[in-house]
């Protein structure tokens, strides 16, 4: 048990919500009727042209079909509860809601500030010809002057006021923003027989969907494609196939207009379509030897999974630690060289750096699910045959509902994987559709990489001048660089999941000494933004990644004749050290490499989940029933986010004010450092100037859970810098027709200045910390605060709906820190301590 262990709040109280008087509407300015009737009046008659020549063509083939057409509106702001308005109307079916970048403001504007841009939302519904009747009829009553609407139909009436356009869904539709022209290009560069894609189709009902379907499967097969996989998770609203097709038809695709392209590219039952994910990695290999690390087997089952690639367990650091379950037999398609990633990432999780001498081995072993095979150049990729998501779906279900009498008590899977296909643009992927439901649907914690940044970096100076400037400098020039090569360093799929803990990569290692070689340090300062990895944010603007944590230095050589530098490749210092297979032909079983990227800084995350497991651990034994099992998975959410500070950097990264602006700069900072770099030494066990105090309960939507934190007498009235830390995380379940997907909105509110502690705000931006699952704010100051003994800090943990009402309790995990920052002769968390028994006590008696 640790000196000073973390503290236990006593129960919650329930309080009755406060009523807020919220904040004034600031109501969109519309266009007036003539204006609307002028600009949308032909986009009307165009939808009735359109489904008439759909009739006509559907009945000269003689299918018998009826037609149908996906309807388009696109809205200034939102229009609330349309859902009910789409069912009102027969033949009307919902497909979805999507919230788009904001517009610039023109006929649609804010009256209280006109130059501010306007919210933008999509509307998906799938039509037939009464439907399409039905819609026209009730635009030309709202034209009229009655404007009448019976029950049911009046946010109609809404909708045309607000309206944009309207129209049908099209091929450019489903090609938009998939990147899967280029792809094809790609893959026909070499000459293949055939090329696959992912071929996504609308979520409907289920006899709907399955004759959609089934008519696009005959129309592919037409086109001689073939079926490579199917899947369908009703609960994400995913239904999807991986078809291969010839490669003549491929360049056709290329080549042709949109009116040449394959009929089933046309269907109206497909809503997108995406090159295959695409998800490589690669191992450099090195001369370096060493003896495995002399660290306890571990005598706990494993709390920490592992989806990747298959490991070689005869190593020496993993030998005795883990467990494999691979019920596909992925195995069998691996040399004991092949397997890399599997076997790095295993060793990060069980030890840590293996330079880092202080890091001790978990006490439990690790279970790992392979989901990756090598391919024909020995680089390792998710399994082909498959989609990714369902390939995932498989693993993890089969994790949580074991049928062979096996039990594992996994509360952490590490996914140090992205799909390279499908950088996060305004939609959320398949892939982190997936991890979110599964994430509420087991109480697990995903925790995935935010994605590797492997393009040349653009620094706009020579290399001869470069070497020149000073370490702040260069610095701020690699930093500039990475700043505006934003828009190409977006997140990997499934990065941008809500209910996952993202993790970016700092460049820091323990690597001592290293090779001096051609290559160059481009980023010298240590704990800022490694140059290999992805920025954020996230969904609806939340912030990610969520946190960062060391990804090894990555070095860089420069491109004659040009400003750019590459990565350099190979498996030498610096970076982090890794448990490796043996190269071919060899036998050894100690090998290691040095390995640096995003992979690497989140089976450090994981690894750090599983200590705080640990430490939860002796709690639970200490404290009986005080932390559910249950609960376990979101608590140790809340402690990796705790541990997050930006600490220097947001003075390193003071270059990206011209980039953002002064207003705006804790927001961009963020997409660098999402929460800061995680110490997690500083959250498993805490310090007479620093105590920890964490709980756990559920809450429903409309309730209020209040925590008391005690203030330490002894304090009273010192002038010292003082910071207060709070974090709160939950997993949300999850609504795929709504565009705000997350349904349970948690937040609290910091205590304010109340006579007792006088702190304020001094990282995140404390809008945004509530867009995601996690809020963690940190709170600092200096002042003297005067409070009495039995005096506390008041904490609300409020639970609202955010994308639908649901029934359903949220687990939730909370951590509140206070620490003085100077050396001063006071136990604080003595007197903390002392203050949560008496709060025990006062609540038994």
């Amino acid at each position: 048990m640790a000196e000073r262990p973390l503290l236990l709040f006593p129960q919650a109280v329930k309080q009755l919500p406060a009523k807020g008087r919220g904040f004034p509407l600031s109501l969109v300015n519309k266009p007036g009727v003539a204006r609307q009737k002028e600009r949308l009046g032909p986009a009307f008659q165009k939808l009735e042209d359109v489904f008439e020549a759909k009739r006509a063509e559907l009945s000269a083939s003689a299918s018998g079909m009826e037609p149908e057409k996906v309807l388009v509106i696109e809205t200034a702001d939102a229009v609330s509860d349309f859902q009910r308005a789409v069912r009102s109307i027969p033949g009307l079916e919902w497909l979805g809601e999507f919230e788009l970048d904001d517009m610039e403001p023109d006929y649609f504007h804010y009256e209280s500030n006109p130059s501010k841009p306007v919210p933008h939302v999509l509307y998906l519904a799938m039509t037939n010809q009464r439907a399409i009747e039905e819609i026209v009829s009730l635009w030309n009553l709202w034209k009229s002057d009655e404007q009448k609407f019976s029950e049911g139909r009046t946010k109609w009436r809404d909708l045309f006021s607000l309206c944009r356009t309207i129209r049908y869904w099209n091929t450019d539709d489903r090609l938009k923003e998939t990147g899967l022209i280029d792809a094809l290009q790609d893959i026909l560069a070499d000459a293949p027989q055939s090329v696959s894609m992912e071929i996504e189709f609308w979520h409907r009902s289920e006899v709907r969907l399955r004759a959609s379907k089934e008519r696009v499967l005959n129309l592919l097969h037409e086109a001689d494609g073939e079926v490579v996989a199917d899947a369908h998770i009703d609960e994400i609203g995913y239904s999807a196939i991986k078809a291969s097709i010839p490669a003549e038809l491929a360049r056709r695709i290329i080549d042709g207009h949109p009116s040449d392209y394959p009929d089933f590219f046309k269907d109206d039952a497909i809503y997108c379509l995406r090159p295959e994910g695409q998800c490589v990695v690669s191992i450099q290999d090195s001369e370096e030897f060493r003896s495995a690390p002399d660290r306890p087997l571990p005598t706990e089952p494993p709390v920490v999974a592992i989806l990747d690639g298959v490991p070689f367990q005869r190593h020496r650091c993993l030998t005795g630690r883990i467990v494999l379950d691979d019920p596909n037999n992925f195995a069998g398609a691996y040399q004991a060289s092949n397997q890399k990633h599997g076997t790095a990432m295993a060793s990060l999780v069980i030890h840590g750096e293996l330079d880092d001498a202080n890091a001790p081995a978990l006490k439990s072993e690790v279970y790992v699910r392979p989901v990756m095979i090598p391919n024909q150049h020995g680089n390792e990729e998710l399994h082909p045959g498959s989609l990714f998501v369902d390939l995932v779906h498989q693993a993890v279900r089969e994790i949580f509902e074991r049928t062979d009498g096996r039990d594992f008590a996994i509360k952490v899977i590490n996914v140090s994987l992205g799909d390279t296909k499908r950088p996060f643009g305004r939609i959320l992927s398949p892939w982190a559709r997936l991890l979110d439901w599964l994430s509420w649907k087991y109480q697990v914690l995903f925790c995935v990489s935010a994605g590797n940044f492997k393009g040349d970096i653009d620094l706009g100076i020579s290399d001869g001048d470069f070497k020149k400037l000073s370490d702040k400098e260069k610095s701020e020039t690699t930093t500039k660089a990475m700043a505006e090569s934003l828009p190409d360093r977006r997140l990997l799929s499934p990065a941008e999941s809500m209910n996952a803990i993202t993790v970016g990569a700092l460049h820091h290692d323990f690597a001592g000494q290293y090779p001096q070689t051609h290559r160059v340090d481009i980023q010298p300062k240590r704990y800022l933004p490694s140059p290999i990895t992805r920025l954020g944010g996230g969904f609806r603007n939340s912030i990610k990644p969520d946190i960062v944590m060391p990804g090894g230095r990555q070095f860089y050589e420069d491109v004659p004749g040009r400003a750019t530098y590459r990565i350099s490749q190979g498996g030498l210092s610096p970076g982090q050290s890794v448990a490796a297979p043996p190269p071919a032909g060899t036998a050894h079983i100690d090998h290691a490499v040095y390995m640096r990227g995003t992979s690497n800084a989140t089976a450090l995350a994981s690894r750090g989940a599983a200590r705080i497991h640990e430490a939860l651990r002796e709690i639970q034994s200490e404290n009986s029933g005080a932390i559910p099992d249950a609960n376990l998975a979101v608590l140790m959410k809340a402690l990796l986010v705790h541990g997050a500070v930006w600490g220097d950097a947001q003075h390193h990264l003071g270059i990206l004010k011209q980039y953002a602006g002064r207003r705006n700069f804790k927001r961009y900072l963020s997409r660098f450092m999402g929460y800061g770099a995680v110490d997690i030494e500083r959250v498993i066990e805490c310090t007479a100037l620093r105590a920890t105090v964490i709980g756990t309960a559920s809450i429903r939507a409309g309730e209020e859970l209040e925590y008391r934190f005690p203030l330490p007498p002894a304090l009273s009235g010192w002038e010292t810098h003082k910071r207060l830390i709070i974090t709160l995380a939950w997993f949300t379940p999850i609504n795929p027709a709504h565009q705000n997907w997350r349904q349970a909105k948690l937040f609290y509110t910091p205590p304010k200045e109340n006579g007792y502690i006088d702190l304020s705000r001094r990282e995140a931006d404390w809008q945004h910390v509530k867009k995601g699952t996690v809020q963690h704010e940190v709170l600092q100051g200096k002042e003297a605060s005067a409070y009495q003994d039995g005096n506390h800090l008041k904490i609300p943990v409020v639970c609202k709906t955010d994308a639908g009402d649901f029934d359903e309790s949220i687990p939730f995990g909370i951590a509140v820190t206070l620490e003085v920052l100077d050396d001063i002769n006071i136990n604080i968390y003595n007197e903390i301590r002392n203050g949560i028994m008496t709060q025990v006590k006062v609540g038994a008696a």
